[in-house]
C-alpha cells in the first residue's frame, strides 16, 4: 500500500506538469494495488485523481464515471465530509462541462451544504462554482449573488486571497 501511495503522489506531480499519460498510468497501478488489497481509501483517492486526469484530457464521460465511483467508495467507507464534498465538487465540474447544468448545480449545492456545515475553507470555491453554472445558464442575477458571497468570504479569510482574482473575473463576466 505504501508503494501505491507513492504512485498517487507521483501521479499528482506529473498531472501538475500537464503530463497526463504517465499520471494516468501511475494511478492505474495504484488502483490495481488498492483493489488487490481491498483498500477503499486508496481506491477512492486514486480513482478520484484519475477522474481529474480524464477531465483534463477532455475525456468527460470517463471523468464522470471515475468521480462517481470515487464518491461511491467514499460513501461506502465513510470518509470525511471534506473528501465527499471535494468529490461532489469534481462531479459538478464535469457535469457542467457536459452541459448538464441542473445536475451540476445539485452536486455543487450538496458540496456547499457540507462545506458550510463543516466550516471548510472551500466554501468560496463551491459558491463560485454555483455562480459559474448559473452564469452559463443565463441567470446573471443568481451568478452575481453567489460570486459576491464568495468574494465577501474570501476577503474575510486571508488564506483564500489567491482565490480572489478568479472571483473578481467571474463577477466581472457576470456583470457584462
Amino acid at each position: 500500500v505504501g508503494e501505491a501511495n507513492t504512485f498517487v503522489n507521483m501521479a499528482s506531480v506529473y498531472g501538475q506538469r500537464g503530463d497526463y499519460d504517465p499520471s494516468a498510468a501511475l494511478l492505474e497501478q495504484a488502483i490495481a494495488i488498492g483493489e488487490a488489497e481491498h483498500d477503499a481509501g486508496l481506491l477512492a483517492a486514486a480513482v478520484g485523481n484519475l477522474g481529474i486526469v480524464h477531465r483534463l484530457r477532455g475525456e468527460l464521460d470517463l471523468a464522470l464515471a471515475s468521480q462517481e465511483r470515487a464518491l461511491a467508495l467514499a460513501d461506502q467507507m465513510g470518509v470525511t465530509d471534506e473528501r465527499r464534498a471535494s468529490t461532489m465538487n469534481n462531479i459538478g465540474v464535469v457535469l457542467m462541462q457536459l452541459g448538464r447544468f441542473r445536475e451540476s448545480l445539485d452536486y455543487h449545492r450538496r458540496a456547499l451544504e457540507i462545506r458550510r456545515r463543516t466550516d471548510d475553507p472551500q466554501v468560496a470555491s463551491s459558491l463560485g462554482n454555483i455562480g459559474t453554472v448559473l452564469l452559463m445558464q443565463g441567470d446573471t442575477e443568481g451568478a452575481v449573488r453567489y460570486e459576491r458571497e464568495a468574494l465577501a468570504l474570501v476577503e474575510r479569510r486571508p488564506e483564500l486571497h489567491t482565490f480572489m482574482a478568479r472571483q473578481h473575473a467571474m463577477l466581472g463576466q457576470a456583470l457584462q
